[in-house]
């Protein structure tokens, strides 16, 4: 027979758990909370941004040049590029911010993103141009399309009316002498025969002497063969 000491619950013991506790509340809710796993969502929602901050400057000057080409007439090409370029790129910074504010991000870094997407695509757009001329004739027209590619030149920046290539091209070496080759004419002629050597002996006995001709023999051996003769 259990007494009723052990059924009841022990009111002591509890009460020094509950203190405890209380105690150490303050303590676990100022430990930071680790998270061994984040979210992929919040690991990709910056790099994300910064996508979207850049694309929306490139997108925005491709969508001003047509609507003021549509619209008002405005070339690319025209006879003051410099105000030209600064107009564009007004009107597509204040494109581009303006569609921005419509999404989540904010911060000056995903404006200087804007900015370098306008900038990009107001000096390379050209490019794009020669590369697709049929896609670029059914946004604007053939002549615009035409003026574009016949003004600049592929692979460049388009700056203050002039284009000015990514690398300059090398010197052309200066081309070899052609080598001399025997023509078929030259094949054909007729060797011309060799001169002769032998010629006719000179007039002048003295120029060459004659074959038969005596060595000079010394003084004394010519008195001592006349002597004997005698």
């Amino acid at each position: 027979m259990s007494s009723s000491h052990a059924a009841a619950p022990d009111e002591g013991f509890q009460n020094r758990l509950t203190r405890v506790a209380e105690r150490r509340a303050p303590h676990e809710a100022a430990r930071p909370m680790v998270d061994v796993l984040p979210d992929w969502r919040a690991n990709i929602r910056e790099p994300m941004g910064m996508a979207l901050a850049l694309a929306s400057g490139l997108v925005a000057v491709f969508v001003v040049r047509v609507i003021g080409y549509h619209a008002f007439g405005t070339a690319m090409i025209g006879d003051h590029p410099d105000l030209i370029m600064a107009a564009e790129t007004v009107a597509a910074l204040a494109l581009a911010v303006a569609v921005f504010l419509l999404s989540p991000f904010r911060g000056y870094k995903f404006h200087l993103l804007q900015f370098a997407g306008v900038a990009l695509m107001i000096t390379t757009m050209h490019n794009m141009v020669h590369s697709a001329p049929g896609l670029f004739s059914l946004a604007f027209s053939p002549d615009w399309t035409e003026e574009v590619t016949g003004t600049t030149d592929p692979g460049s920046l388009y700056l203050r009316g002039q284009s000015l290539p990514f690398t300059t091209p090398a010197d052309d070496p200066a081309p070899a002498a052609p080598a001399a080759t025997a023509s078929a004419a030259d094949l054909a002629a007729p060797v011309a025969p060799a001169a002769a050597t032998a010629t006719t002996a000179p007039d002048d006995p003295a120029a060459a002497p004659a074959e038969d001709a005596k060595p000079e023999l010394p003084k004394v051996l010519r008195l001592n063969s006349k002597k004997k003769k005698r």
